[in-house]
């Protein structure tokens, strides 16, 4: 017997995920593949329906890779429809068509730390003065304080138009229009207060409106209780997954130290629930006639938290996982854990098969992996007979399965790795076990406010403690390893050697031990070339951010960072926009100067030239025009640079600069307004010149 025979849902899981995968990655042939599936699933029926029991083992293997094509087949063809039931109205792609719209709310809007967001759907649009029906989402952002918060059901008029969602205009760039086409938001729109409207509040789903309700009522319940701020967001986040009130420093903190996954509520959380229902509800289930109804109350129970969290992947993961454990049970069946978690994946990826890409999903799939896999094998290492020294061993091992597990993928999200994880989840997940424990008996006990007022404060000083452990974790030395990049075929590199070291260690031959090495070796020359070109590499980067002027001149592993004077040094734009690409040059020194500092600095290479900023750097010449000129230097013939940067809406002809100068490449920055940087591009192109914008076209780079 095959060893895959025991584990039905693991192959089907597998092979509809290759197809999501495929149709993702690959060219999109909707219709093809849909009869193909057709035909393959016609074939198969009829065999398995039609064929004699001899012959029926006899084609077994070839029925068996037949079913498993329709699967795949199945993956390829739900992403596609998928895609093509969730396509926006053609009308909202076009530019200065809508003039305002009606739409509903179909989130309670969230607070960041710079503006307040919420997705709508638009019902009706005007367009040349009369209104029609549309359909597409779009996420508004509001700047913040708002009159009043959006909530779910409210149906807003709202002026303007929404914007096309625009993928990543620098290098290595974070692409939030991959993050939200995986809720099919294709729009946005940055909106003021004046532009926004509350017409009446028409829930689509009173389902949806009724939980959004009891999400809101839970929260202003914990609320009320806390004094402080920093404990109040920790608890909302913690027990409910609201992470609007969290405070930045902490936040960092519970980073730093390797606990975010406790304020992320998740497969931990919904445990600790399934715990706590099973604790209460452990007589009733021994008795038979009473056995079902804890059983279902216990699923309401899961289910209803994982709606009242906003069903986030993690939570339905472990809510999926509980409840397929708990029908077994009842049918008086073994529930095998793999099993179990592929048929999970499997019922959530065809509900909605963009969660695949979906950072949660994965990191919470690969830690329950990790931990059912491999947390009994470390666990046995040791062997301890003191109580306490054996459940701190029990905590680590699960630690450290899931950090194993789940380490190469954080690398390549978040690029930075907790050296004291195991330390500091010895305290913060027994003391999350109790926290959430408190948090649900705070809610529970609401109606008797003298109590839950009590459990409530009891509640915020566990908190305090933990907060106090977590950032004194956070500021030992050496608690983080920062600055850490990994790309794609290094992350499926290292995923390799891990699968196939474990296969040794279970099987004992040495052919899987020379994979390993092939494997490792691989990895480490493709470490020591990419380490040998950041060596070498010169070169220049002009960045695309709005309303700035920043460009990156580097030679090997150090970068002079040229911004203008608005330019926050190493604040959230430099964060965002920069920071990634400088570690994927395996950049180690940056240093920042202004425009204008650069000039009178030896090593930077801007100078002043009759009003103009001349610049050379390894062997390429630079002429940066960011002032409006009346007068132009007199030159008796044309003088020639690489590259001309036109900045600060210094231009709006190209003539002048013509008549003067010769260059390779024309770069429109992005500190110009864009609508005479699109004046300047349709120019250059008609004169036929190299021209780059980059407002239009992202950032541009150049290595020699």
């Amino acid at each position: 017997m095959s060893p895959w025979s025991s584990f039905p849902f693991v192959r089907i899981s597998m092979a509809f995920v290759s197809g999501i995968l495929a149709a993702y990655y690959g060219k999109a042939y909707y219709w093809p593949a849909i009869v193909i599936l057709g035909l393959s699933f016609t074939i198969y029926l009829l065999m398995v329906m039609l064929l004699p029991r001899p012959a029926f083992y006899q084609w077994s293997p070839w029925l068996g890779l037949l079913g498993l094509g329709c699967i795949f087949l199945s993956g390829y063809g739900c992403l596609l429809t998928h895609q093509r039931n969730h396509v926006p109205d053609p009308y909202l792609s076009q530019a200065h068509a809508i003039e305002a719209y009606v739409a509903t709310a179909i989130e309670d809007a969230q607070e960041k730390e710079n503006n307040i967001r919420v997705t709508v759907a638009i019902r009706k649009a005007r367009i040349s003065g009369k209104w029609q029906k549309l359909q597409g989402k779009v996420r508004l952002h509001m700047p913040r304080p708002i009159p009043a918060m959006v909530r779910y059901g409210d149906v807003l008029l709202v002026l303007g138009q929404p914007q096309s969602t625009k993928a990543p205009l620098n290098p290595n760039e974070f692409d939030y229009q991959a993050l939200l086409r995986q809720s099919n938001i294709y729009y946005q729109h940055f909106v003021r207060q004046e532009s926004i409207t509350k017409l009446c509040n028409a829930p689509p789903n009173y389902f949806r409106a009724l939980l959004f309700k009891a999400r809101r009522y839970c929260s202003q319940v914990l609320a009320q209780h806390f004094q402080e701020k920093r404990e109040q967001g920790i608890a909302l986040a913690l027990v409910l997954g609201l992470k609007d009130e969290l405070d930045p420093v902490i936040k960092e903190a519970y980073a730093g130290a390797g606990t975010m996954h406790v304020l992320a509520v998740s497969g931990l959380h919904v445990g600790i629930l399934y715990g706590l229902l099973s604790v209460l509800l452990r007589r009733t289930r021994k008795v038979q006639r009473t056995e079902w109804w804890s059983s279902a109350i216990i699923l309401a129970g899961l289910w209803l938290y994982a709606c009242i969290t906003g069903l986030v992947p993690s939570v339905l993961r472990a809510t999926m996982m509980f409840s397929l454990v708990i029908i077994a049970r009842l049918l008086g069946r073994q529930a095998n854990i793999y099993n179990a978690l592929a048929a999970s994946a499997f019922v959530l990826l065809l509900a909605n098969p963009c969660l695949i890409f979906s950072v949660g999903f994965q990191l919470s799939y690969l830690a329950v992996l990790g931990i059912v896999y491999l947390q009994p094998k470390i666990y046995r290492w040791l062997r301890l007979n003191h109580w306490l020294l054996d459940k701190l061993w029990l905590w680590t091992s699960l630690s450290l399965a899931a950090q194993l597990a789940t380490t190469p993928i954080t690398l390549y999200y978040f690029h930075q790795f907790p050296t004291y994880f195991i330390v500091a989840n010895w305290v913060v997940v027994p003391a999350a076990f109790v926290m959430l424990s408190l948090g649900l008996s705070v809610l529970l006990t609401s109606c008797w406010t003298d109590l839950s007022a009590l459990l409530a404060w009891l509640l915020e000083q566990i908190t305090w403690l933990v907060n106090q452990f977590v950032k004194w974790i956070s500021s030992l030395p050496g608690s983080l390893i920062k600055d850490v990049y990994l790309d794609a075929t290094s992350l499926l590199g290292w995923y390799a050697l891990l699968i196939i070291l474990l296969t040794f260690l279970q099987r004992r031959r040495f052919k899987y031990l020379l994979i390993a090495s092939g494997i490792a070796f691989s990895l480490g020359v493709r470490a020591t070339q990419a380490f040998l070109h950041q060596q070498r590499q010169q070169g220049v980067v002009f960045y695309s951010i709005n309303k700035h002027q920043v460009a990156a001149f580097i030679k090997g592993p150090t970068s002079i960072l040229c911004v203008d004077k608005a330019f926050q040094a190493c604040g959230p734009k430099y964060v965002y926009h920069i920071k990634p690409s400088q570690l994927a040059m395996g950049i180690r020194t940056n240093t920042q100067y202004s425009f204008e500092e650069a000039a009178s600095i030896p090593s930077v290479p801007w100078r002043v030239w009759q009003g103009l900023k001349l610049g050379a750097w390894q062997g390429k010449t630079f002429l940066l025009i960011d002032k409006p000129r009346d007068r132009w230097p007199q030159l008796k013939q044309k003088v020639h640079t690489n590259f001309v940067v036109i900045e600060e809406n210094a231009l709006t002809k190209l003539q002048p600069l013509l008549d003067r100068f010769a260059f390779d490449m024309l770069i429109i920055g992005a500190s110009n307004k864009r609508q005479l940087a699109r004046q300047l591009k349709r120019e250059a192109d008609r004169l036929n010149l190299n021209c780059h914008s980059l407002h239009q076209q992202g950032a541009f780079s150049a290595f020699w």
